[in-house]
């Protein structure tokens, strides 16, 4: 960042002995001024161009080129995180053996494509800078930047990094706790100066960071900026761009997230239950098979059965089916529950603790602000599932997704509304 960097002092420390890597997709890094820089983050404007040339100007155009630049420095920042995860992560990693090629490629999956992005972004804000001390527009630069063919090549660089994060930082927790080769590499590098306290964990959330950074970058350089002029309208479509890409990036990361869970869920799952029951909407599930849902909310309820008996489950919504999950010691259960009918004195019922969202209805509890019936229609007698959540907000969020789950299931049939006692 030619102006700034310019003014930043380097701490007089020697050349660390870093290793090379025969990965031929990864740039040299080395030599490189952002990458021995002291602190990026606490570099002000006014400190880089002079008092003089802050003191000419009227307050609020300080405080337009102070968040231009804290922007400029945010982003620098960030490949200067970039390129210590490469040098002092990556390229060990890839140098020792520390990891096998498929668990390389889950913690850095694209990570020359991000280097790539983020060099050439920072690179457009230094040629910026170096046309002079006040930088009266950024509007078009940025629209540049993150529309168009830009936002599409974006996005999917940031999905793909971020996509198996949470397998990423498993594999990281257990290769910590497990591998004492592993553990000791790491903290050897995690204590080395240029990487300031950053732990491998903090580096590779780092890009989902930046992303969520730049709406809020942009929102304080619309602040200062003229609301009747063109440079703020190109700032504003330029920030809803940025905030469209995170809602899509996050959506993805947490499509995978909970595949990711119901692929942990489907080892535990126990349905011996349902291999022997009568009822047949349990049985139709015996082989149910959770990889091939979709997950959409999970939580805590618990089920009352009758006035004297409570089940606590693990609820899982999918995209088409309601599960009622028992956690019994490393085991999520399916379990069958008998109960006898209303009106009788020796006929019992069995439930199924699945549920097919296109056959059910969703009413409140008028005498309980925490319960909710799930009303299944597809028994011989209609079968009332009491659910209570833990507070009312919690069954209101509950009753929220499940209705909109089921219009779905149905085909966006509109459910009447009502409570039952």
């Amino acid at each position: 960042m030619g102006g700034c960097l310019s003014s930043f002092h380097r701490r007089n420390i020697e050349t660390p002995n870093l290793w090379s890597t025969s990965d031929p997709s990864l740039p040299s890094l080395l030599g490189d001024d952002l990458f021995y820089v002291s602190d990026l983050s606490s570099q002000k404007w006014k400190d880089t161009v002079g008092r003089h040339v802050a003191s000419s100007l009227p307050q609020r155009e300080v405080d337009h080129q102070e968040a231009i630049n804290e922007l400029f420095v945010t982003e620098a920042s960030h490949l200067r995180l970039l390129r210590v995860l490469t040098v002092f992560f990556y390229q060990r990693m890839f140098r020792e053996k520390l990891l096998s090629q498929e668990e390389l490629a889950l913690l850095f999956p694209n990570l020359p494509v991000l280097l790539k992005i983020h060099s050439s972004l920072s690179e457009s804000m230094k040629t910026l800078q170096e046309q002079g001390p006040i930088i009266h527009e950024i509007g078009h630069f940025m629209l540049s930047q993150f529309g168009g063919p830009a936002r599409k090549e974006i996005q999917q660089a940031v999905s793909d990094f971020c996509v198996n994060q949470s397998k990423a930082l498993e594999l990281i927790e257990t290769k910590l706790q497990k591998d004492t080769r592993f553990r000791l590499i790491i903290q050897e590098a995690e204590s080395n100066y240029q990487c300031r306290h950053h732990q491998l964990k903090d580096l590779i959330l780092s890009e989902m960071q930046q992303l969520t950074n730049y709406p809020l970058l942009l929102d304080n350089i619309i602040k200062h900026t003229d609301g009747q002029s063109s440079e703020h309208q190109k700032l504003c479509q330029a920030r809803d761009q940025c905030r469209e890409i995170l809602q899509c990036v996050k959506e993805i990361v947490k499509k995978a997230e909970n595949h990711h869970r119901l692929e942990t869920y489907q080892m535990c799952l126990d349905t011996t239950s349902l291999q022997w029951t009568t009822n047949a909407l349990a049985a139709e599930f015996k082989n149910i098979d959770l990889r091939s849902h979709c997950l959409i909310h999970e939580g805590p309820l618990r089920w009352r059965l009758r006035k004297d008996k409570t089940v606590d489950l693990h609820v899982l919504l999918l995209e088409n089916l309601l599960l009622l999950l028992q956690r019994k010691d490393e085991r999520l259960v399916l379990k069958c529950h008998r109960k006898r009918l209303w009106g009788s004195s020796g006929t019992w019922q069995t439930i199924s603790p699945v549920l097919k969202l296109n056959v059910v209805l969703i009413r409140s509890v008028a005498t309980d602000p925490r319960a909710f019936f799930v009303i299944c229609t597809t028994e011989l007698v209609p079968h009332l599932y009491r659910l209570v959540a833990s507070t009312p907000s919690e069954k209101n969020m509950w009753m929220e997704l499940l209705e909109e789950a089921v219009r779905r299931a149905k085909g966006n049939a509109t459910l009447p509304s009502g409570s039952l006692r």
